[in-house]
């Protein structure tokens, strides 16, 4: 009885927003299935604070254990002041002119995108800088022609790099890698999107039905 509540709901709720697809708009599935969509809304945000509230006590509990003090306080602070920013000075105009007539700011941002722009951006900016060693090595051991499909490989990187530079127009680089990028690319990207889309309707299917049960908790 404790796990056949939970699947009949389950059950319910899955089918019925799946036939919510096929109905008209403002039929009574139709409007119930919007309904539920606005509480995954809600309950998404109750599961940011609920992760907030983890990423705090998991970050003073190492911090007391004197596990990389200095790191942890450092994100604590920047959570609380972007979280105090982000809720007080977030979408206020007012606050927005009177920190522009200080001359704080080249363009109009208020506090809390004033951090997102000069300060996320650039951190993120300098994490993908240092990543370009890792992927040069990567790609060194990936082109390395031991088969056909590596050959294949090789050859197309170099043309799609010959495209980026200048000169691509006059070799005819730039003609080649529009139809790669255009052609090819788009095919197995949409192979790829539609393999995972019969993955995730496969495990939608399994979840309804009962089969797959580990979001009950224990054994599936």
């Amino acid at each position: 009885m404790r796990r056949t509540v939970p699947l009949v709901i389950t059950f319910i709720a899955g089918v019925a927003m799946i036939v919510s697809f096929f109905v008209n708009d403002g039929t009574v599935l139709s409007v119930a299935s919007s309904k539920v969509k606005e509480w995954g809304i809600i309950i998404a945000g109750f599961a940011v604070v609920l992760g907030t509230g983890n990423i705090v006590r998991v970050t003073l509990h190492k911090a007391k254990r004197g596990e990389d003090r200095p790191f942890k306080i450092v994100l604590l602070v920047c959570l609380f002041a972007t979280m105090f920013l982000g809720l007080f000075f977030g979408i206020d105009k007012e606050i927005r002119s009177t920190w522009m007539n200080f001359g704080m700011f080249e363009r109009e941002y208020n506090p809390f995108y004033w951090i997102y722009f000069n300060i996320q951006l650039p951190l993120g900016a300098t994490m993908f800088s240092l990543l370009v060693f890792y992927i040069t090595s990567a790609a060194y051991r990936a082109f390395r022609v031991r088969s056909i499909e590596a050959g294949i490989l090789l050859t197309t990187a170099v043309i799609v790099m010959l495209g980026q530079i200048p000169i691509s127009s006059a070799i005819g680089a730039d003609k080649v890698m529009a139809w790669i990028m255009v052609v090819p690319n788009v095919a197995a990207k949409r192979a790829i999107f539609m393999g995972a889309a019969m993955g995730i309707a496969s495990m939608s299917l399994k979840i309804i039905l009962g089969i797959e049960r580990s979001y009950l908790g224990g054994d599936s």
